[in-house]
């Protein structure tokens, strides 16, 4: 059975076959991460990747390279809204600024239609 990293590769045509044999040496780990991360964003949806590495005990850099990599497979989304884009001009939930005025992007888990 297929595995969500499975479907494309993780390293370009462009890159050293070097970057090809440790794609493949670490797929096995990066998919488990993957779904460790998917997992936890479904028990804290609507969350920073800081605050989902923190409530869910995951690596705060675990949960910043996985998500962008979800996002791309189209399981998660960083917009509320229902129109499913990544960062919708209406939804003003996808972004907020933290204290020292910087943006965070919220992830959402994407429903399943």
């Amino acid at each position: 059975m297929k595995t969500l990293f499975d479907i494309k590769p993780l390293s370009a045509n462009t890159d050293p076959i070097s970057s090809f044999e440790t794609a493949e040496k670490n797929r096995p780990t990066i998919n488990e991460q993957a779904f460790k991360v998917l997992k936890a964003l479904t028990e804290h949806n609507g969350v920073t990747s800081l605050e989902l590495s923190e409530k869910s005990g995951i690596d705060y850099a675990v949960c910043a390279r996985r998500l962008p990599d979800l996002r791309r497979y189209g399981a998660v989304q960083n917009c509320a809204h229902p129109c499913g884009r990544e960062i919708c001009n209406v939804c003003t939930l996808a972004m907020f600024k933290n204290y020292k005025g910087e943006k965070r992007i919220i992830w959402y888990v994407k429903e399943v239609k």
